[in-house]
């Protein structure tokens, strides 16, 4: 194998060009050779960093931005750093190249085509999801996340159904925005949630770390760490906020596959049920027992194991006939 076909599969594999059987190539070189995995890494991190495929329209900009990041504090080990030092200038060589190649052949159409991404979770199934500038996104049950391929210089847009949590990695000068139906998180670098299913009546976003701020029509609120936003529609429709203190780390539990019952209701308790479990639940009398809130922390249980639990702290009955559950609570 050739320096030439290693750097070729590569530069395809990050813009997303290569075939499958030459991902399939690139994997296997990969699994077989320590060597160029730890080299791939390196290209990997400093592709990540400049967006040169993104930015290819400013060569002299993205010229200036690879010195910058090769003469930065990042703490690579040095006697890694040089071993390899030739191989990724070769590399940054050969994507100049190809750059300028692209904008200097007439027969080149410069438009690059920006396809959205969509990645969907259904009951039952969650996932997790590299972004285009290495943010990461985990996916609760039942919901939905869609971006471009190539996010722009301005800002990073991902439009959100359902529940997620996001890492965003920091960028000063594109900021990371959120969307939802009932207003838009807005972030340059932090961890944070956001909330917003279809079949809910509430939006709600927590922040575990940095700062986040939440815009909608008529309303805005800057969250600090710890803090949730809780934005509820009253009888008549009208959406009303409240920021309150929480364990915000509790909150985001479930991208470990624990599900965190603190301090709800049952009608909240159910609708967790129901998005955990992918189940319909049917309460009867149960206002008499509205004020009463519920606790417990669940691993890997049944949903027969959580009720059982659950009815410690008010007796009811339950039956479970597939993926329909009734609670009952005259007997």
């Amino acid at each position: 194998m050739t320096e030439e076909l290693f750097n070729r599969l590569v530069y395809k594999s990050f813009n997303n060009e290569a075939s499958v059987e030459e991902e399939k190539q690139l994997k296997e070189i990969l699994d077989n050779s320590a060597e160029l995995k730890e080299e791939y890494q390196l290209h990997k991190a400093l592709w990540q960093e400049t967006r040169l495929k993104e930015r290819f329209d400013n060569q002299e900009k993205t010229y200036k931005r690879i010195k910058s990041n090769i003469g930065s504090k990042r703490t690579f080990n040095i006697n890694t750093y040089v071993k390899y030092s030739a191989r990724i200038a070769a590399t940054i060589l050969i994507i100049l190249a190809f750059i300028f190649l692209f904008e200097n052949n007439p027969s080149t159409e410069k438009k690059v085509e920006n396809k959205t991404i969509t990645n969907i979770t259904k009951k039952r199934q969650r996932s997790t999801v590299q972004l285009p500038d290495g943010s990461i996104a985990w996916l609760n049950v039942n919901s939905k996340i869609d971006y471009k391929q190539h996010f722009g210089d301005k800002n990073r847009i991902i439009n959100l159904e359902g529940e997620a949590i996001f890492q965003v990695v920091k960028e000063n000068d594109r900021p990371f925005i959120v969307k939802t139906r009932r207003g838009e998180v807005k972030v340059l670098g932090t961890t944070f949630s956001a909330r917003n299913y279809e079949t809910d009546a509430f939006i709600q976003v927590a922040l575990l770390e940095g700062k986040v701020h939440f815009a909608n029509s008529g309303y805005e609120q800057t969250l600090e760490p710890g803090e949730v936003l809780l934005g509820k529609r009253d009888g008549a429709g009208n959406l009303s906020f409240e920021k309150r203190k929480s364990d915000v780390a509790n909150m985001m539990l479930w991208k470990e596959g624990i599900l965190n019952i603190d301090n709800e209701t049952i009608e909240e308790v159910v609708r967790r049920l129901e998005h955990w479990y992918g189940v319909e639940i049917i309460l009867k009398g149960h206002k008499q027992v509205k004020h009463l809130t519920y606790n417990g922390r669940f691993a890997n249980e049944s949903i027969k194991n959580v009720l059982e639990s659950l009815r410690y702290t008010r007796k009811f009955e339950y039956t479970i006939t597939g993926d329909r559950i009734t609670i009952d609570f005259t007997k």
